[in-house]
């Protein structure tokens, strides 16, 4: 305990152990800034991912309810002239 308390009494009034210090805490700040920045940049690829996903269900599902507006014969037709593309 008394190691630990020592060099941390070092590190507080030297003026090596105050420059190592601020290095460490500047070091420290850039690898929080680089990891949160990677992190903010996942969550933006995974929102985009599910709006693109949102926007395919709902057209899909306008599709499905205007298919099932239509009679058969014109359901059918649609089909037919979709399936000869």
């Amino acid at each position: 305990m008394t190691v630990i308390l020592a060099a941390l009494n070092w590190f507080v009034t030297s003026p090596i152990g105050r420059a190592l210090g601020l290095i460490a805490a500047a070091l420290a700040g850039v690898a929080i800034i680089f990891f949160k920045g990677k992190s903010a940049g996942r969550e933006a690829e995974r929102r985009k991912a599910s709006e693109r996903t949102l926007r395919e269900v709902k057209r899909y599902r306008n599709v499905q309810e205007r298919n099932r507006r239509l009679s058969d014969g014109e359901l059918r037709d649609r089909l037919r002239k979709w399936s000869s593309r």
